[in-house]
């Protein structure tokens, strides 16, 4: 027998709360029912993603389109609070309120009376969060991205003061590092080629810190420029009969710059 969602409350939390367990339930969604923590973790990262695809979009995000993607990261962590609460640990209120209870103490100057002039004299967030674990939570943190790891370790070492003095001197460091590579390339690459091209890309996080760029964000929006001209390189090929895994490198070179020139082509595809 269906449920009749007209019963389900009217507040929002509760009626998300609400859902989420019905669809937990024997009378819900098998597919729901046999996720654990642990099979849900590529969905989250699938929303996320796709939530910062949609915020990279050179015009910014469309309402709508945002609200949708906002939610769907939002399913993922009602998901994971109606799983944690089947086993009496916490529910989704709890985690509200332990955020809320996180914020409030994460921000003296706004709700403990301390004064400050401007964002500058703001408590830095990384060293109450140290203050919470004892000083121990820097020591592992947790797994990230390659590039969103290395920029927080820089901004980490700049907060100590331990920084380049401008965006020349880190673009000096980063073509010594390049040179580097070179030099392990000469001399036949093999196992030291990895460690040397590993400092090259840090060194380039490094100077982008410098012009203000982001790397993740850079690299990120330099693979949807990629993605959109290959696809459309594709096409132009498809339409002169030529699939691009037979296609001739001149025909290939041609095509791409077909779909660099093309009417829809982003700016700053290269």
């Amino acid at each position: 027998m269906p449920v009749d969602y007209r019963t389900l409350p009217s507040e929002s939390f509760p009626r998300l709360q609400e859902v989420m367990r019905l669809l937990r339930s024997p009378q819900g969604c098998p597919w729901d029912r046999e996720q654990d923590h642990r099979s849900l973790r590529p969905h989250l990262l699938e929303e996320c993603w796709e939530l910062l695809a949609l915020l990279d979009e050179p015009e910014g995000p469309e309402d709508e389109r945002l609200l949708e993607e906002l939610g769907d990261v939002l399913l993922q962590v009602a998901f994971h609070a109606q799983i944690a609460s089947e086993r009496g640990a916490f529910d989704l209120p709890r985690v509200a309120d332990g955020l809320v209870t996180k914020l409030i103490r994460r921000h003296p100057h706004v709700f403990a009376g301390t004064q400050v002039t401007g964002s500058g004299e703001v408590r830095n967030w990384e060293a109450i969060k140290r203050d919470e674990a004892g000083g121990d939570r820097a020591a592992s943190p947790p797994p990230l991205p390659a590039l969103l790891e290395a920029g927080g370790v820089l901004a980490k070492a700049e907060r100590a003061g331990f920084r380049w003095p401008g965006a020349e001197a880190a673009r000096a460091q980063m073509l010594e590092e390049l040179a580097e590579v070179d030099e392990t390339v000469a001399a036949g690459g093999g196992e030291p080629l990895e460690r040397e091209f590993g400092d090259l890309l840090l060194a380039m996080v490094s100077w982008g810190r410098g012009l203000e760029v982001d790397a993740e964000s850079a690299l990120r929006r330099a693979v949807g420029r990629f993605r959109a001209r290959y696809a459309r390189m594709e096409a132009i090929l498809a339409e002169a009969g030529h699939a691009p895994g037979s296609a001739s490198p001149e025909a290939l070179l041609g095509a791409w710059d077909q779909a660099q020139s093309s009417p829809s082509a982003s700016p700053g595809t290269g």
